[in-house]
């Protein structure tokens, strides 16, 4: 059935406009009606490529949509074949089973299309409010469930960091302190350590600094328990040690059980053990370093079970290894075939060590070493666990755990246990900083980050590998809780605002839609043709409004324009009829005038072309002009190629004469520049020679005169030595009153110390009175200035100690300084005998050099002077070497100018004059 508005439009009769007041034509007016007088006629082809092009040129106006629909129309009733998609009733007979999808898609489409305008935006708009909302919902829930995570994982690299930095790290700051104070409190006392009849006379004082001096903090807290102070000498023997071992590795089982979270920790756990001197331990690396260097070394070190062994402390390191519990780990660790790393059977040791040179005189005379075994170092882990509330903790040396407090499922700590495989590539292999995951011990999931742990070597190697690792854990099963309780927040919160946002969206289509069916309903009567519909007047200046008014005017355009389309046509026939009259004129004109001068394509130059009336009279008088004009040209070519001919081949045999002449020259000067070369090196080398004699002399000359300044130092040094040995013997004696002062002030600090652990002691007793946390809170205070006032006791007594070995040092100086101020001036009298004879030699090494002088300025002239003269020589050679060159370059050009002229002569011999 043809499309009603197109119909509509062809049989609109014209007394139903006003002619008189019709526009001017619209062009694609007369496409529609003319694409409309085509199908009628049944021309569809045509019809249809005139639809195309409106639409292509008013793809949203009027005259857009009503092709649109006369092609809808046109598909109707002449289908197309090579479409992919058939509505038909026989689509499937065509297509098979692959069209079944795009027939659900057109069957859709056609759902959709029927639609009420209501219907299908209400439709959006819920949909338009309620996707937003849900992906907002989803996006927000899918972010805090990262923002969760994310602040889960933050927590535990914060705690793992902690108890890398504040605890095991820590151990290695503390044993540096306390090595330090073991080396100058040795240094103090003037102890040489490589001194064998020394040590034995210092024997109680060095076991005290060893097992007591610097022990205090470990008679009150377990978790800064050293493992071993050790004092050695210059070879790495050692000559005092103090030992202690944890008393779990004394027990019977290996794997110790997991103690309350709040269990009391007591220095009671480390018990001293007795080892004799003379330990070897210089075949240790960073106690050979530490002595090659002289610089304290300290990390976190994996010691062979040979040298653990010496310390007496195997027990505590050795850790068998639980493969039962391997096989229930999850990610696994590597296969026992493929680990490569040397632990010694599970023996050695992951021990903090800080080395401390000790010198003397500026001498190192021995070492102070103090470390910490961290195999089954409880009392350290247990003591961040209460203190920071991390549940699962661990320690490895590579991927070997040596302590922990995860339990192993049988209620034991899960030590003697291997890191999964992907921590062991990520930490140890590849060198990473962080790496978490997922792994499940004993059927619990845990996530879990890691840490790596460097030795001493690491201070001059940042790429150096990691010797161990530590861990923090945390149960996966808080990180669900706290994620499912932020996604039940979330979607609550989207449900809400999607219920919402669709009650305002249904309301908002139904308000919008009324007027759009109005609209609608007149689009359709004026479709049909009735004449004088309008849309009722509003004063609404919305889209709606516009599209109102709009609607109006076109009405009254089509009423108006319909009366002048079919005398628009016929004026456009009448034209059309004139235009091929005219072209069958022009068309005879231009084959005469071809006829006429097809003489000139064979180069016939006197052709002359007749003219005539019109636009090809005129063409041809422009080729009539044309023709002159090149015949004249042509004529003076062929002249002035025969003159070129002619001087190219006279001037030719001049050139080449005049090119061998140069060729001759340029040889002769080559020969003249090779021997002025000769010249100018036997100069050269003459010239340098006088110069290396005239620096030897200078050189010469000047080191006397230096020597002269020397002794002239020498002897100013030696007098102000003299006078600053006088003055230290007086500062001596000052030093000896200051020291006695010093014993004075130490005596009242001993009373002040004692007065204060009196006190400490009463408020420690005052405290237990005061029930709850502010008593206890109050008592640890109490005990914690007892004890540093026991310190502080102490310390004053062994620097009474050291106070009086100074003074006795002093008196020693004392004397050593009477007969230095003799030898000082007998040194004073030798040196001045050495100026005198420095002097002489300086004055003779001056009068050779001013002969040297004068012998290399000759030379330098002479120099000077050939290489001018082989330069110039240069330039004349280079100079006839371009004239050689650009007399062969002329010769050459001469000869194709010649060529190239015959060849413009027999050219110009074609044309006829």
């Amino acid at each position: 059935m043809p499309d009603r508005r197109a119909r509509s439009l062809s049989n609109h009769s014209p007394a139903a406009a006003n002619p008189g007041s019709a526009a001017a034509g619209d062009p694609l007016l007369e496409q529609l009606l003319e694409a409309n007088r085509y199908e009628q006629s049944g021309a569809l082809d045509e019809a249809r490529s005139l639809y195309e092009n409106l639409i292509l040129q008013d793809p949203e106006g009027f005259y857009g949509i009503s092709a649109r629909k006369a092609l809808n129309h046109l598909g109707e009733n002449k289908p197309n074949h090579g479409d992919i998609a058939s509505t038909g009733p026989n689509s499937d007979l065509s297509t098979g089973l692959s069209s079944l999808p795009q027939a659900a898609k057109t069957w859709f489409s056609h759902i959709w299309q029927d639609l009420s305008f209501t219907h299908k935006l209400t439709t959006l708009l819920v949909s338009g409010s309620v996707i937003p909302v849900a992906v907002t919902t989803v996006f927000l829930v899918a972010r805090t469930q990262e923002r969760v995570q994310e602040d889960f994982l933050a927590q535990l690299n914060s705690d793992v960091t902690s108890w890398a930095s504040d605890y095991v790290m820590w151990t290695e700051d503390d044993s540096f302190t306390e090595a330090e104070n073991l080396s100058q409190l040795v240094a103090i006392r003037d102890i040489n350590l490589s001194n064998p009849q020394q040590v034995e006379q210092e024997r109680r004082y060095l076991d005290a600094l060893a097992t007591e001096a610097l022990a205090a903090g470990d008679r009150n807290r377990a978790d800064t328990t050293k493992s071993f102070r050790i004092l050695t000498d210059a070879r790495g023997n050692t000559v005092a040690q103090g030992i202690k071992i944890h008393t779990s590795a004394l027990n019977e089982s290996p794997y110790p059980p997991i103690p309350a979270p709040d269990r009391d920790i007591d220095s009671s756990e480390f018990q001293r053990i007795d080892t004799d001197p003379g330990i070897a331990l210089g075949d240790l690396e960073i106690v050979r370093r530490a002595l090659e260097s002289g610089e304290p070394q300290r990390g976190i070190e994996i010691l062979p079970s040979e040298i653990i062994s010496r310390l007496g402390l195997q027990p505590q390191a050795e850790i068998p290894l639980r493969e039962s519990l391997a096989r229930m780990t999850q990610p696994p660790p590597l296969p026992l075939s493929e680990r490569d790393f040397a632990l010694d059977d599970f023996q050695a040791g992951l021990t903090t060590v800080v080395v401390y040179p000790v010198r003397l005189n500026g001498a190192i005379v021995g070492t102070t070493i103090v470390g910490v075994l961290h195999n089954r170092h409880h009392a350290l882990l247990d003591e961040f666990q209460q203190l920071v509330g991390a549940e699962s903790l661990s320690v490895y040396a590579k991927d070997w755990r040596v302590n922990t407090n995860i339990d192993a499922g049988d209620g034991t700590r899960a030590i003697g246990t291997l890191a999964p495989a992907p921590v062991v590539e990520a930490i140890l292999n590849e060198g990473r900083d962080n790496f978490s995951l997922v792994e499940n011990i004993d059927g619990n999931n845990y996530l879990t980050v890691y840490r790596p742990l460097y030795d001493h070597t690491q201070s001059n190697n940042p790429n150096v590998a990691p010797i161990g690792m530590v861990s923090v854990a945390r149960p996966q099963t808080e990180l669900e809780q706290l994620i499912r309780a932020q996604q039940l927040l979330g979607i609550a919160v989207g449900g809400g605002a999607a219920l919402i946002v669709s009650g305002i969206a249904i309301v908002v289509a139904k308000t919008f839609a009324k007027s759009l069916e109005d609209l609608a309903a007149f689009a359709q009567r004026v479709g049909r043709g009735e004449r004088g519909v309008r849309v009722e007047s509003t004063e609404r200046t919305d889209e709606i409004g516009i599209l109102s008014q709009e609607l109006n005017q076109m009405a009254a355009s089509i009423e108006i324009n319909m009366a002048s389309v079919e005398q628009q046509e016929t004026l456009r026939r009448q034209e059309a009829e004139q235009q091929r009259h005219e072209k069958e004129r022009l068309q005879r004109g231009v084959m005469n005038l071809l006829l006429e001068i097809e003489g000139a394509q064979r180069g016939d130059l006197t052709v002359n072309a007749a003219v005539t009336d019109g636009a090809v009279g005129s063409i041809a008088d422009a080729f009539n002009t044309t023709i002159i004009r090149l015949r004249e040209l042509v004529s003076q070519v062929q002249t002035i190629a025969n003159q070129v001919n002619d001087l190219a081949a006279n001037n030719t045999p001049v050139m080449q004469q005049l090119s061998r002449d140069a060729t001759v020259q340029a040889q002769e000067i080559s020969r003249t520049l090779g021997t002025v070369a000769q010249i100018v090196e036997s100069i050269r080398v003459v010239d340098q020679s006088a110069q290396q004699a005239a620096a030897i002399a200078q050189q010469g000359a000047k080191t006397a005169r230096e020597g002269e300044d020397v002794m002239d130092l020498t002897v100013l040094s030696i007098k102000n030595i003299s006078a600053a040995v006088a003055e230290t013997a007086s500062k001596v004696d000052r030093l000896t009153d200051s020291f006695k002062q010093i014993l004075q002030i130490l005596t009242i600090i001993s009373g002040i110390s004692e007065r204060t652990n009196l006190l400490a002691y009463n408020a420690s007793i005052e405290a237990s009175r005061v029930p709850g946390e502010y008593g206890q809170g109050f008592r640890v205070v109490a005990e914690e200035v007892r004890r540093l006032a026991g310190r502080a006791t102490e310390a004053t007594r062994s620097i009474e100690q050291i106070v009086e070995i100074i003074q006795q040092d002093t008196v020693e100086v004392q004397q050593a300084m009477e007969v230095g101020k003799s030898e000082v001036a007998e040194g004073t009298e030798r040196v001045a005998q050495t100026k005198q004879t420095l002097k002489g030699l300086a004055d003779l090494s001056q009068t050779i050099d001013q002969y040297v002088q004068a012998i290399s300025q000759n030379t330098t002239t002479q120099r000077s002077a050939s290489k001018q003269v082989n330069q110039m020589v240069e330039q004349v050679s280079a100079m006839t070497e371009n004239t050689s060159a650009t007399a062969q370059t002329v010769t050459e050009s001469l000869e194709e100018l010649r060529q190239a002229a015959a060849t413009l002569k027999d050219s110009v011999a074609q044309f006829r004059l």
